[in-house]
């Protein structure tokens, strides 16, 4: 009684039963998630595989006060309300704004008619056990197989029939697999069979592998993709058809595959398309009565626009469509994403235009805002004790024409803090910061044009970064000046056609940090002292004036779009830092004389993470991994090294 109560099956009308669980019972190598996702219909939801079923109890709260005529004379109450309003509206703004409102309430008082109150939404109804469901289920799960290369499978169910519940099992025969045994091309156009030979070892359809439906659909996918970079700009997946014959060596269950690739049926020839011009109008969305946009022609691509704000030299750069060329589609998307890795536009669109004779490449992109400002003020609560703080930032696109932009970013604020050298007693730290960068979409460097369009494909950046920090606690005071120079880049994995990088790399020539320490109290004075005798030396140094340099390379790498919660992901970041390399070049006795240290070192960063969904219901595992590793090799204080290591699983 207490079981029927938890799951809510005092609410089965007479001859229905409660669908309870479902199960398969299949071979190992069968992927049963796949397969549990092709159910027809589910078990409710029970909190831990226990009897217990709130969603139900929930659904059934509101089904029991649920009026659904109350919320049909609701809609046409708004709607006779807003339609007044905007009757007598007397500005299109304020006929907006009504239309807006009504729209939302309408589309509000509709889910309600359709799907039931909150609390109905919230919950779910019964699972009631319908024997077609079941048989559907099956011609689903045999569908599945079928197109795993198991023709031949079987699928039956047994029920366990107790009171009100039903339980249901699959029972899972796939067979032998079948495999590809032979693969037959069927091309007329020999420009396109010559393509397609050339890219074979690309394929999805390899001999000797399982037959498997979803390889079907990804070489499709392939091919239609490969011959648009290569000038077919209206090719279409359904020129490509397969034919499979099974009877082929059929007691070893071989299936030969004929890919054949018809020709259209109106042009009878798949035609390639040749860029005759490539327009670029810089400032799409602007308009200027009576006047027209200047136009100027730059490595023959024509440039629109009403004010001359961009560099055509650089801007030129990241455009990779050109006349003569034959149609890419990876050109067209590379122009489209490095165009918006700017941060110059709002978006880029790119078409083309094929009438009268021509082939004409459209690129259109609006002009994202010269100028933001953002503001922030709250209170952080840190140890108990609440600090309030401001920040602002300030951001300025293209400030020399050439898309750069400049950023500068300040906060100031109080905490609660713990004292280092007393316990239970709590102090006031005062922090600020302010930093600014200024970022080039190029290498600043001294490249020829023609270098500099080539590296454009990677998507560099010149980064020059300055920073100040202020810290202010009674056992001391301590700033930071911060200088340094990077260039950034990337690549993508062209297989695989993600927006994604896979591999980014950044080069730091140039890193200058100058710590200045005052106001040290006493008793954290003999703190510090006390580390370093235990051996932990580096505290204590962290706290002299010093004068740090250094150069750093970082190589980072994306496995398979990592972080998507679909299949196995990894990313690896790689970085080396030599610290004090100036010293190499110039005497450092000035900096004694100025009261700062200097070190020499070398460090060895490596972080490891992966992600490994477990299903598609269930959140995915997370592990992580990093490694630093740090030589001094001269300073103040005894030479060391050190390796820290740190390990999560989640």
């Amino acid at each position: 009684m207490t079981l029927s109560g938890c799951l809510g099956t005092r609410h089965l009308k007479d001859g229905e039963k409660l669908l309870y669980s479902q199960a398969i019972d299949a071979p190992r190598h069968i992927n049963e998630d796949e397969m549990r996702g092709l159910y027809t219909q589910h078990a409710n939801r029970r909190i831990l595989g226990l009897p217990l079923a709130p969603l139900v109890s929930i659904y059934y709260m509101g089904y029991r006060k649920y009026d659904q005529e109350k919320f049909i004379r609701k809609r046409e109450a708004f709607e006779k309300k807003y339609d007044q309003k905007i009757a007598d509206a007397t500005s299109q703004r304020k006929i907006d704004r009504y239309l807006f409102r009504k729209q939302k309430k309408v589309a509000k008082m509709n889910s309600f008619i359709e799907n039931g109150n909150l609390y109905m939404q919230w919950g779910e109804p019964l699972s009631i056990y319908d024997s077609s469901q079941i048989q559907l289920t099956r011609e689903r799960f045999q569908s599945y197989l079928f197109s795993k290369g198991y023709f031949k499978n079987k699928v039956s169910d047994r029920t366990f029939d107790k009171s009100k519940f039903v339980r249901v099992r699959y029972l899972v025969n796939p067979g032998k697999a079948y495999f590809i045994d032979s693969l037959f091309y069927d091309v007329e156009d020999t420009a396109i069979f010559r393509i397609i030979n050339n890219n074979v070892d690309k394929s999805f359809l390899k001999k000797g592998t399982r037959y498997d439906q979803d390889n079907f659909t990804k070489e499709r996918e392939r091919i239609d993709l490969m011959l648009k970079d290569h000038g077919y700009f209206d090719f279409s997946r359904q020129y490509i058809d397969y034919t499979m014959d099974t009877t082929f060596r059929s007691p070893d269950r071989r299936v030969a595959v004929i890919i054949s690739i018809r020709d259209p049926a109106r042009r009878g020839y798949h035609k390639k398309f040749q860029i005759d011009t490539v327009t670029f109008t810089t400032d799409v969305g602007k308009t200027i009565p009576g006047v027209t946009r200047h136009r100027r022609t730059y490595r023959d691509v024509h440039y629109k626009y009403y004010d001359d704000n961009y560099k055509l030299k650089i801007l030129n750069q990241r455009v990779f469509v050109r006349p003569e060329d034959l149609y890419s589609r990876t050109k067209t998307l590379d122009t489209q994403r490095q165009l918006g890795n700017v941060d110059a536009f709002k978006f880029v669109n790119i078409n083309y235009d094929t009438s009268d004779g021509k082939f004409i490449a459209n690129i259109f992109a609006s002009p994202a805002s010269r100028y933001e400002w953002t503001n922030e003020a709250g209170v952080n609560v840190t140890q108990g004790f609440p600090g309030p703080f401001y920040g602002i930032s300030f951001k300025k696109r293209n400030i020399f024409r050439g898309m750069e932009t400049f950023d500068m970013s300040g906060r100031f604020g109080f905490e609660g803090v713990a004292s280092a050298t007393e316990s239970q007693n709590f102090y006031k730290s005062t922090a600020a910061t302010l930093n600014a960068s200024l970022s080039f979409p190029q290498f600043i460097w001294f490249f020829k044009e023609r270098r500099r369009i080539k590296f454009a494909a990677y998507n560099p950046k010149t980064r020059i970064t300055t920073g100040y920090t202020y810290n202010d606690r009674p056992e001391y005071r301590r700033t930071y000046v911060s200088a340094n120079a990077a260039y950034n880049w990337q690549t993508r994995n062209r297989a695989s056609y993600s927006s994604a990088p896979r591999t980014s790399y950044s080069f730091t020539p140039l890193s200058v940090v100058v710590i200045s320490t005052a106001n040290l109290s006493p008793e954290f004075e003999r703190l510090l002292q006390t580390q370093d005798s235990l051996g932990n030396n580096a505290l204590i140094n962290s706290f002299r004036p010093s004068f740090v340099n250094s150069v750093m390379f970082g190589i980072t790498w994306n496995l398979n779009d990592y972080g998507n919660n679909e299949f196995t992901s990894s990313f690896v970041r790689l970085q080396f830092e030599s610290g004090g390399t100036l010293w190499n070049f110039f005497d450092p006795k000035f900096l004694a004389d100025w009261g700062l240290q200097h070190y020499k070192y070398l460090r060895l960063g490596l972080d490891l993470r992966r992600v490994n969904p477990v299903d598609k219901t269930r959140v995915f595992r997370m592990k992580s991994f990093s490694l630093p590793v740090a030589a001094i090799v001269s300073g103040h204080g005894a030479r060391a090294v050190w390796v820290r290591a740190h390990c999560r699983h989640g």
